[in-house]
C-alpha cells in the first residue's frame, strides 16, 4: 500500500470504512469460510502422498486453487486472484472414530513405511485390493492407446540417471531407450508396490530381503502372516526364499484396511490422470521434461470425528 498509495501512512482511523465495502466485505467473508473449511484438514495432518514424479511447479498457485475448491471464490472476486488456475476440486472420504483409533494403533511403525510395505505386500495378493485392480485397468488404458509406438521422445539410462533424447518415429525399438508410455507403465507400478518387475535380480533379491525384515515387527504385531508356501519357523523366520513371491500375506484390521486402500487408490487415480495429462503434453510437441502441471496431492488428517481423505484434483487441459 506503501508504494501505490503514498497517502495511505497518514491516513486516519476513520478515513475509510471498510465494513461498508462490498469488495472487502466479500473478502473477509471468504476468508473466514475458507479458514474454517481448510482447518478441517490441516490441523492434525498424518500421512500424505508422496507418490508423484512431477516437480511441484507454481505452488502458490495450486494452494489457491485448493482453497478454491473447498470454498468457491466469490465471482465478483475473482480479478483478485487472476492468476489461479480454474478446474480444482476436491474428492473427500470420511472414516469414523475407530478408524483413527485403530490407525493411531500403528502410527509408532511410520506411516509412510506402513503405506509401502503394505502396498508392496497386497499388490501380489491372491485377491488383489481395489488399488491394485485399478492400477491394471490404468495399464490397460494405457496399452489400449498405444497398440504401436510412434513416439518422439526416449529415454536412455546413462549411469544413475536418465534423459530424454529426440527419436524418429518409425525406428522402434531403439536400443536403450523407452517411450513415455514404458515410463508411464512404469511411474505406475513403482507407486503401487510393484516395484519388482522393474529391478535387476540382484536389486530384486535386495528389496525382499530388506522387506522381509522390515516385516517382523508387523508379523508381532498380527498385521503380516506368513502365507502357507513359506518354509518358515513358527516365529516368522524364513528359512529359506521362498518360489512364490510374496510369502507373507497382509491381515491389518477392517478400518486400517479401509483407509490404506481408500487412500492408496487415490494415489492411483492421481497419478494416472498426472501421466495422461503429461503423455497429452508430449503428443502436442512439447518436451517430457517441461510437464509443469499439478502434482497429485492427497492427506490423511485426524478430526474429532474420526479421519478424512482428501484428494485435490484439476480438470484435464482440452486441446
Amino acid at each position: 500500500m506503501s508504494d501505490a498509495c503514498p497517502y495511505w501512512p497518514g491516513a486516519g482511523q476513520h478515513t475509510f470504512e471498510f465494513d461498508n465495502c462490498e469488495s472487502f466485505a466479500w473478502l473477509s467473508n471468504w476468508i473466514a469460510r475458507v479458514s474454517k473449511a481448510s482447518a478441517l484438514f490441516s490441523k492434525k495432518r498424518v500421512w500424505s502422498s508422496v507418490e508423484q514424479i512431477f516437480q511441484n511447479i507454481g505452488a502458490d498457485t495450486h494452494l489457491v486453487g485448493r482453497l478454491h475448491a473447498l470454498e468457491p471464490i466469490p465471482f465478483k472476486m475473482r480479478p483478485i486472484f487472476d492468476e489461479v488456475q480454474d478446474g480444482w476440486g476436491a474428492d473427500i472420504q470420511r472414516f469414523p472414530v475407530q478408524a483413527r483409533r485403530e490407525l493411531s494403533e500403528v502410527s509408532d511403525l511410520g506411516l509412510d513405511s506402513l503405506f509401502s510395505i503394505y502396498k508392496t505386500i497386497a499388490a501380489y495378493a491372491a485377491t488383489p485390493p481395489g488399488f491394485a485392480r485399478d492400477t491394471d485397468s490404468c495399464i490397460q488404458a494405457l496399452q489400449s492407446h498405444h497398440s504401436a509406438c510412434r513416439c518422439e521422445w526416449g529415454r536412455e539410462k546413462a549411469g544413475w540417471t536418465n534423459h530424454w533424447v529426440r527419436v524418429h518415429p518409425d525406428d522402434w525399438p531403439h536400443w536403450n531407450l523407452v517411450c513415455p508410455y514404458a515410463v508411464a507403465r512404469e511411474q505406475l507400478e513403482l507407486a503401487t508396490g510393484r516395484r519388482l518387475e522393474v529391478l535387476t535380480r540382484r536389486q530384486r533379491e535386495a528389496e525382499e530381503i530388506a522387506l522381509i525384515v522390515r516385516c517382523h515387527s508387523l508379523m508381532e504385531r498380527g498385521l503380516i502372516s506368513m502365507t502357507p508356501c513359506a518354509n518358515a519357523s513358527p516365529e516368522g523366520r524364513l528359512y529359506s526364499m521362498p518360489q512364490i513371491w510374496p510369502p507373507m500375506e497382509w491381515v491389518g484390521t477392517p478400518w486400517l484396511n479401509a483407509v490404506l486402500d481408500a487412500a492408496t487408490e487415490c494415489e492411483v487415480s492421481a497419478l494416472f490422470s498426472s501421466l495422461c495429462e503429461w503423455l497429452d503434453d508430449i503428443a502436442q510437441g512439447n518436451s517430457p521434461v517441461q510437464f509443469t502441471a499439478a502434482p497429485p496431492l492427497i492427506w490423511l488428517s485426524e478430526t474429532e470425528d474420526g479421519l478424512v481423505l482428501i484428494k485435490w484434483h484439476r480438470k484435464r487441459k482440452q486441446g
